[in-house]
């Protein structure tokens, strides 16, 4: 299964969040100039963007590749804090105990609170059911009447985020765990999730076997770097968004 886009979508992809991302951002990086020598990154596990040493492997993922390109090209160091729950991330995200988040959803309600880099990997998403229902999913419009269940604060992209704003049946949980249990208990119909996101909830519920993925996916969700606006290191955004460039042009022209 691919997890990303071609190299050249991704490209053209990423600059076309450019306007997006530099409109939030751009207007006080600028002029935050206080000394940043050391950036405190949360430890937040998301395969494959960062995974934690372990036995067998070291510490991995294309997030702690860019950090270390990061490190290496602006000469400032990291460190990576233990990994505490999603919520516990954004809230020390937001008051600036934490510099840096390897990864997260650039969407609007975030805005407020981070400086978001260009993106540099975008997660496919799909649609899930009870593998027992064995529903045919083709089009959205097979989901027209069905009961779907998503999460809150949760963004799908705008195509998506629109259906689902209009479609007339549709329950907003807390959690993907919950979802889950939802559609194994025949409460909801389909819920929408990426094959790496879901993943944690299958293995939690012991449900692996019993949800169903679309053959087809229905959109895909860009994902950046986010730094704090309380963080002295904001103003790095600019250098890092270079980097991502350069590193997606490598990969684009194969070099």
């Amino acid at each position: 299964m691919q997890h990303s886009l071609t190299a050249h979508a991704r490209l053209r992809s990423l600059l076309g969040l450019m306007f997006f991302v530099f409109s939030s951002t751009s207007a006080f990086a600028a002029t935050d100039s206080r000394d940043c020598d050391h950036i405190t990154v949360s430890g937040y596990e998301w395969n494959p963007i960062y995974q934690h040493a372990n036995k067998d492997k070291p510490e991995r993922g294309i997030g702690l590749e860019l950090l270390k390109e990061i490190s290496t090209q602006l000469n400032i160091n990291y460190t990576i804090k233990p990994a505490k729950p999603f919520t516990r991330e954004i809230h020390q995200l937001k008051t600036g105990e934490t510099d840096l988040m390897m990864a997260l959803y650039p969407i609007a309600s975030r805005l407020p609170f981070f400086d978001f880099t260009i993106p540099y990997y975008d997660e496919p998403l799909y649609v899930y059911s009870r593998a027992g229902r064995k529903l045919n999913i083709k089009s959205l419009g097979d989901l027209d009447d069905l009961l779907g269940v998503i999460t809150r604060g949760a963004s799908y992209g705008n195509l998506l985020d629109h259906y689902l704003e209009t479609h007339d049946k549709i329950i907003i949980l807390r959690s993907g765990r919950q979802a889950i249990q939802m559609l194994l208990s025949d409460r909801a119909d389909f819920h929408i999730s990426s094959p790496i996101t879901i993943q944690v909830y299958l293995i939690n519920n012991d449900a692996r076997k019993d949800i169903a993925q679309s053959d087809i996916s229905f959109g895909r969700q860009h994902v950046a770097m986010a730094l704090s606006k309380k963080s002295p290191c904001r103003h790095l955004v600019k250098s890092i968004n270079d980097i991502i460039v350069k590193r997606l042009s490598k990969t684009t022209t194969g070099s």
